[in-house]
Parts: structure tokens; C-alpha cells; sequence
């Protein structure tokens, strides 16, 4: 209650003092935040806190159900194995695209890209692993090349290079 009426009586005080960013909410709210009287203290410290929090808060959640949607369409019940690195890799593309305002279809590939096309070098994957040297007990790293077929659920442990 007390923090309420703190609240309050900043409000009624708030008048009193002249804002310069006063065309822009968030702006001015930050002014406010920021706001030092003559003795070091800002008067509006919970006001402006409280407004800046509420600023905070997502006007609707729209994109999210967006993000959803997207992602439904992706992993359909037709696609229901499929793996989440995939499905986020899937959707990070659609959305990178998006933010380019381009689409898959008007996109090119860099020519050394399409030369892997169709290759066995397309289907290689680095990956770094720990292997024992062959007089010490203690692991050392090493770069081990593999392809494809040495791998066939654990797709999560491959990076692409």
C-alpha cells in the first residue's frame, strides 16, 4: 500500500517537472528514469520503473503464434521424426530469407556450393574428436573426416564445415 501511494504522489508530481522527449513513450520514460534533482535523487524512481516495465511487456503475441504456426507447417504429421537441429535449421533459412526479402526459389548458390552438388566431398562432414595417441593414455584432438554413412541417427554430433 505504502509502495502505491509512493507511486501515486510521483504521478501528481510528475507535472511539475519539463521533459524534452515528450513525442516519444519509451523515451520518455527512460528520461524519466534517468532524471536526477537537485540532490542526486531521482523523485520518479518507482514510477518510472513500473512504466518501463509495463513497456516491456509484448503488446500481443502475434509473432509467437506466428513462430508456431510456421513451425507446424514445417513438422507436419508427415515429418513427425523429424529432429529438432533440422526443423531449427529449417526455420532459421525461412526466417534468414525473410529478413533478405527473398525466397528459396530466387536465391543462387555460390558456384563452388553447386560444383558439391551430387559429390561424395557434399556428403563429408568434419567433426572434431577426442582419440587416444597410441602411446600415452591421455586424448588429444584431432580432425577426423566422415562421411554420411558412418553416422545414422546421431546427426546433432555432426557440424558442418
Amino acid at each position: 500500500s505504502s509502495t502505491l501511494t509512493k507511486i501515486d504522489f510521483q504521478w501528481k508530481k510528475l507535472h511539475h517537472t519539463i521533459w524534452t522527449e515528450t513525442s516519444n513513450t519509451l523515451k520518455l520514460w527512460s528520461e524519466v528514469a534517468n532524471y536526477r534533482d537537485a540532490t542526486g535523487e531521482n523523485p520518479y524512481h518507482d514510477l518510472a520503473e513500473i512504466a518501463l516495465a509495463a513497456l516491456s511487456l509484448p503488446h500481443s503475441n502475434a509473432d509467437v503464434e506466428r513462430t508456431f504456426s510456421n513451425m507446424n507447417f514445417v513438422k507436419s504429421k508427415l515429418r513427425n521424426k523429424m529432429k529438432l537441429s533440422t526443423l531449427k535449421a529449417i526455420l532459421t533459412i525461412k526466417y534468414g530469407l525473410k529478413r533478405q526479402n527473398t525466397c528459396c526459389a530466387s536465391s543462387e548458390l555460390p558456384s563452388d556450393i553447386l560444383r558439391k552438388i551430387g559429390t561424395v566431398e557434399a556428403y563429408s562432414y568434419k567433426i572434431s574428436a577426442r582419440e587416444p595417441e597410441p602411446s600415452t593414455s591421455h586424448a588429444s584432438s584431432s580432425t577426423v573426416v566422415h562421411t554420411a554413412d558412418d553416422y545414422e541417427e546421431d546427426w546433432d554430433a555432426i557440424t558442418i564445415e
